[in-house]
């Protein structure tokens, strides 16, 4: 009977210790402790078994607004407790889109660390149809594989793709890294036709004067 007690009690102090390390419930709301990079509240959330995927009143998923406000210390706090990182906000972006999309290039790479699939190549046609690609997205892009002499959906490189959008500056990016007008990669064997501008088809003189002085058109 003693060793019975002994045990009872022994088994006691176990879980007043264990409740002992629980945080306190959270005070506030789970989605304004992540916008505001409340790392206390948001832990609390989670550790209480707040779903770390459920979605704020614009439906957007927590990584996505975390990632897009470059707020890594909350991303990577959702995605240990299991955030989506392939979930899609309201408008198609994925968390790595999000974050591309804002020149958030720490939380991409902890999202790529973390088990985004996204295609590198196809984030970097969204983002020059865009006008928001910058330098360090680029790299990061390039990093992940990017073959800048390939074409895309509609038969255009990159660069090509810059220049029927008019981003002289994503153009000159391109340029520094070597991109060409015309593909230089093999196609795929479903690839479109090739879409090359010519001289006589850019209207702008400014990029007309960028490629000419990288030797891409004469």
């Amino acid at each position: 009977m003693r060793s019975i007690l002994s045990l009872g009690t022994l088994l006691g102090c176990l879980l007043l210790l264990q409740g002992c390390d629980a945080p306190p419930k959270p005070s506030g709301n789970f989605h304004h402790a992540v916008q505001t990079a409340d790392l206390v509240q948001v832990k609390r959330h989670l550790y209480w078994s707040t779903d770390p995927n459920q979605r704020g009143p614009g439906g957007q998923p927590p990584l996505n607004i975390a990632v897009g406000d470059g707020k890594v210390a909350i991303a990577k706090e959702l995605l240990k407790h299991g955030a989506d990182p392939m979930a899609e906000g309201p408008n198609g972006d994925t968390a790595l889109m999000t974050a591309l999309a804002r020149g958030r290039v720490q939380a991409a790479e902890l999202l790529l660390q973390r088990g985004a699939e996204d295609d590198p190549k196809a984030l970097l046609y969204q983002l020059i149809k865009r006008g928001a690609l910058d330098r360090d997205t680029l790299d990061l892009l390039l990093d992940q594989g990017v073959a800048l002499g390939s074409v895309g959906a509609d038969g255009r490189t990159p660069l090509a793709l810059a220049v029927q959008t008019g981003s002289v500056n994503i153009a000159k990016l391109l340029l520094e890294r070597g991109a060409p007008l015309a593909p230089t990669e093999k196609p795929d064997k479903d690839a479109p036709q090739p879409q090359v501008p010519t001289a006589e088809d850019i209207g702008d003189p400014v990029m007309a004067q960028l490629l000419r002085r990288y030797g891409v058109i004469e």
